[in-house]
């Protein structure tokens, strides 16, 4: 569901349409480990990249 929203947010800012408007940005901050991808994932549905 959420999925599409995203990619069509990452094909607007390959055009360049930030430029133009505001598209939307999250900023997640906390301590390594914390559980901050976890929240991201259960909250939009999206699998997210982990670090190693």
């Amino acid at each position: 569901k959420v999925r599409p929203c995203i990619d069509l947010v990452d094909s607007l800012r390959s055009l360049g349409v930030e430029k133009d408007l505001n598209l939307p940005a999250i900023a997640v901050i906390g301590d390594q480990s914390s559980g901050k991808s976890s929240v991201l994932e259960a909250l939009s549905g999206v699998a997210l990249p982990r670090g190693t």
